[in-house]
């Protein structure tokens, strides 16, 4: 992901984003930071944006990782109202809903 973070081909690069967060792989820490810290562009794609944060929270590293990571995205210029399309889902988990809760301090 570092690599393909600076390409110019977008398309090749949503690929493999989608394609690590369908993986075995999707639940590990560095992958899901790589990808909020130089990938977030590519997060602004609804569908993305879904499954990064689905990954996120079914991660098993906890509130404060998913918060952490959460915090920085929402700071990003043109990243709140994605992600907060995505937390505002009916659709989201479980496991995502009670990561936002937390976070927002609703238990």
């Amino acid at each position: 992901m570092r690599a393909l973070s600076d390409s110019q081909a977008k398309g090749r690069r949503r690929e493999a984003v989608n394609a690590l967060l369908n993986s075995e792989h999707k639940n590990n820490l560095d992958l899901l930071v790589t990808i909020a810290g130089r990938c977030w562009g590519d997060l602004q794609e609804p569908t993305l944006c879904q499954q990064y944060l689905e990954a996120l929270a079914n991660s098993g590293h906890g509130a404060a990782i998913f918060s952490q990571i959460l915090a920085d995205l929402l700071y990003i210029p043109g990243m709140r109202e994605p992600i907060m399309q995505q937390l505002r889902n009916p659709e989201k988990s479980l496991a995502l809903d009670s990561m936002v809760g937390a976070m927002f301090g609703r238990r």
